[in-house]
């Protein structure tokens, strides 16, 4: 073993470093051109730690004292990196078994489905035999536009050509808010992949679409405040509409901002018409609140609406400077009518523990427990959430309005794109919660229902009024909790 250990050593110590990184780098570009596209993510990946792992040893093996090259060490230290390389090569393995993606396969199935989603709206859009008698293919932009995304989907290295559409053939009436929403989707996906190779045909797509929205098309650019400056030149009404609707367009989470705090959370959600606020937290909030807008460069007056989980003091405790300051419209539940006009929270039902309860005999001392606020009746700015009203609602906020009574008769939460729940105090997250059930509860029963028409929803993430957002699973988890809840009353 000695004498294995010194011819090998002194074979490994003949090689330079700036040999070995010479070769290694040769290799390694080798690999990438010859196989890169054959060879396996996985497969790749062992090799190159394979490469490392080799060369590690011969480094460890020339600086080693000699008296610990014999069996008696050299045996254990192998057994030992072959245990940990194997559990290591396990986990990589097992985690690409259960669908762990690389940015690279992330990105294929975006542009993938994208494809598909925009092959069934062109299809829509298309005007069809009845207008053009026969399909005019590559002289028709939106022809042209399914022709690009069917080849893309047959074989994705196919690379389409750009061609010019005919004035004649663009002047169809097809129905632009139709394009522009097939527009949006393509400058997402471009945005987010940001590969020029691997959108080529995208962007094609995207001229066809510009060909008939503006009546040709633009150059590539680099990102979309750049995009949208190149189209003011040539439309500025179209302009501010693409730059309003890829507001839109952007994941609930990206464009959700906490101006309040943990202790109470105020909500505000980018619209396409300005921004839409999900209560108002305490009156003595407000001047932070101001603040707060002015260290975002958002102006009061871009809040467009107000939605009103429930009416009680720590959420609607500014709305009528809101209401005085901006031409905001407030949505809200039939039964926060009555409620804000009080000025009151209603003391029916209980606290949810002992601990709750003790909270609230604690809030007296700060003087907050006649949990008072200033009475508000504005019947003319609200936006009243009935059963004739809530899809005209919905379609306005491009969310879906849930109905969540139990802490108070007029819960109501917002939920957004299948990914995000604000649920107002339906649940919370921080103390003095246990297992995320809320402090008050005016309907024990009506409560355990709402928390399990939650669970029921396709969604990742809830936003409380109250602590940090969690994960739906908690939902899950604690339900068994909602049996041992008994109801403390303050009267």
């Amino acid at each position: 073993m000695e004498r294995f250990g010194n011819y090998y050593g002194k074979l490994f110590a003949k090689i330079s470093p700036k040999t070995l990184a010479s070769y290694t780098g040769a290799l390694g570009i080798f690999v990438g051109i010859k196989l890169g596209d054959k060879v396996p993510e996985l497969g790749i990946k062992l090799f190159a730690a394979s490469i490392f792992m080799i060369f590690g040893i011969q480094k460890l093996w020339q600086t080693v004292p000699e008296q610990y090259l014999n069996p008696k060490f050299v045996v254990p230290f192998f057994f030992v990196l072959i245990l940990i390389v194997t559990l290591m090569a396990r986990k990589l393995i097992q985690g690409v078994s259960v669908g762990i993606q690389s940015k690279f396969k992330a990105k294929s199935k975006l542009i993938h489905d994208y494809y598909q989603h925009l092959q069934e709206d062109l299809e829509n859009i298309c005007m069809g035999p009845e207008f053009c008698n026969a399909c005019q293919g590559h002289q028709c932009a939106i022809g042209h536009a399914k022709y690009i995304i069917r080849e893309s989907l047959v074989n994705p290295d196919w690379q389409g050509e750009s061609r010019k559409i005919e004035f004649s053939y663009r002047d169809k009436p097809f129905i632009n808010e139709e394009i522009l929403d097939s527009l949006i989707d393509t400058l997402w996906l471009i945005e987010n992949v940001k590969d020029e190779k691997r959108v080529k045909n995208v962007n094609l797509v995207r001229n066809q679409l510009e060909s008939i929205l503006i009546g040709g098309a633009i150059g590539n650019v680099e990102g979309i405040p750049s995009y949208i400056n190149e189209v003011e030149k040539e439309n500025n009404e179209l302009a501010i509409r693409i730059e309003s609707a890829y507001k839109m367009r952007k994941p609930a989470e990206d464009r959700i901002i906490n101006i309040g705090n943990r202790i109470s959370n105020i909500y505000m959600i980018e619209m396409e018409d300005g921004y839409l606020l999900i209560d108002t937290g305490y009156k003595e909030h407000y001047k932070k609140f101001k603040e707060a807008l002015k260290n975002r460069n958002i102006s009061l007056d871009d809040i467009a609406y107000v939605f009103i989980t429930h009416a009680h003091d720590d959420h609607v405790g500014f709305l009528n400077e809101i209401l005085e300051k901006t031409k905001a419209k407030v949505i809200l539940h039939p039964e926060s009518i009555k409620r804000l006009k009080t000025g009151q929270n209603s003391f029916d039902g209980g606290c949810s523990s002992v601990i709750a309860w003790s909270f609230c005999q604690m809030m007296k001392l700060f003087g907050k427990g006649d949990h008072r606020f200033q009475p508000v009746d504005s019947p003319n700015r609200y936006v009243i959430v009935t059963k004739d009203t809530k899809l005209e609602i919905e379609k306005m906020l491009s969310a879906k309005i849930i109905e969540l009574p139990g802490h108070t008769k007029d819960s109501i939460g917002l939920l957004f794109e299948n990914s995000v729940l604000f649920c107002g105090d339906a649940a919370m997250n921080g103390i003095p919660s246990r297992n995320h059930i809320i402090v008050w509860i005016e309907s024990l029963k009506d409560y355990e229902t709402s928390w399990m028409k939650m669970i029921s929803l396709d969604f990742k993430t809830v936003y409380p009024s109250h602590g940090k957002p969690f994960a739906k699973q908690k939902l899950v988890e604690n339900k068994c909790e909602l049996k041992k809840i008994h109801l403390h009353s303050l009267k």
